[in-house]
C-alpha cells in the first residue's frame, strides 16, 4: 500500500501535520483529510485571516478549503463518503449550518450527501480566535 502527501496552496497552509493523505488500496484511493476552517488560504505569508459574518460564510469557506485540498488529490466533493462537522457553539450554530452545507453540496450537483457525524466543541484549536467550525473527509476515488 503507497501513500502520497497532498499539498496545496489553495487551502489553509497546516502547521505539524499533511493537508490529505491519499493512500492506495488497490482498486482506487482512499483520500484522509485534515480539518478545512472558516479562514482564507494566504499564500504571502503565514498569516491566514478568518471568513467574517460567522457560521454561513465561514461554512462556504471551510467547505471552498476542503474541495481545493480534494481537487489536489485528484478528486472532488462527489467522492466524498464521510464528514466530520466540529462547532464551536453547537446550540446556535447547527440550523445555520445545515442550510449552508446542504446548499454548498446541491450548487455542485451532489444529491447524495455523505455519511456526516457533527460533534459540539469547546474550541477550534487555531491562532484565530474567531473560528468556529472546522471539517474533515473521507473519500474513495475509483482508479
Amino acid at each position: 500500500m503507497s501513500r502520497e502527501v497532498i499539498k496545496t496552496n489553495k487551502a489553509p497552509t497546516p502547521g505539524n501535520y499533511s493537508q490529505a493523505i491519499k493512500i492506495d488500496i488497490g482498486n482506487g484511493w482512499l483520500i484522509y483529510t485534515a480539518g478545512q476552517t472558516g479562514n482564507f488560504p494566504n499564500i504571502l505569508d503565514e498569516n491566514e485571516s478568518v471568513v467574517e459574518g460567522g457560521i454561513g460564510p465561514q461554512t462556504k469557506r471551510a467547505l471552498n478549503n476542503l474541495e481545493e485540498v480534494l481537487n489536489e488529490a485528484g478528486a472532488g466533493l462527489m467522492h466524498v463518503i464521510k464528514t466530520t462537522v466540529y462547532l464551536e457553539n453547537l446550540e446556535r450554530d447547527k440550523s445555520e449550518f445545515e442550510k449552508f452545507y446542504k446548499k454548498f453540496f446541491d450548487i455542485r450537483g451532489i444529491n447524495n450527501l455523505p455519511s456526516r457525524s457533527t460533534v459540539g466543541v469547546s474550541k477550534i484549536p487555531l491562532a484565530t480566535e474567531d473560528t468556529i467550525i472546522e471539517i474533515d473527509a473521507v473519500a474513495y476515488l475509483p482508479k
